[in-house]
């Protein structure tokens, strides 16, 4: 049996594989979380180009903690909302900072695609997702 990246990280969470509806449901609150606000977008955008890779997920995941309402809820049901934040996000940050690096126009994550291929927006994505960085910091 071969199951997409969703239905594995849906098996981990919650100890099955989810039916097609429930899989739908989880992949369609997973796209709606890609974006990055404009704030954050900002704060990744002004570290400096020498910096590693690896220091800019810190840095994207320390931020999204800082401004995490349920941050001191150790509920299963509120990790649960914070690791699908996460899976949705990092694939954004990893693509944005790569894009920076190259001098590419930041782009808006692909909301239909699975997650493995968010990040494949790295070197290019559909012109009607690109955004000026203009427009982008204006938001």
């Amino acid at each position: 049996m071969r199951c997409s990246f969703e239905e594995v990280a849906h098996l981990l969470w919650h100890g099955e594989i989810p039916d097609t509806g429930v899989l739908r449901e989880f992949q369609a609150r997973e796209r709606a979380l890609r974006p990055l606000d404009r704030i954050t977008s900002e704060v990744l955008a002004r570290l400096p180009e020498t910096c590693h890779p690896m220091d800019v997920l810190r840095t994207g995941v320390s931020f999204f903690g800082a401004g995490d309402p349920i941050e001191d809820d150790g509920s299963l049901t509120a990790n649960r909302v914070q690791s699908l934040a996460l899976l949705a996000k990092l694939p954004t940050v990893v693509a944005a900072d790569q894009r920076r690096r190259r001098g590419l126009a930041s782009i808006l994550p692909d909301r239909t695609s699975d997650t493995r291929r968010t990040s494949s927006t790295c070197a290019s994505a559909p012109s009607q997702n690109l955004r000026s960085s203009a427009a982008s910091r204006s938001r």
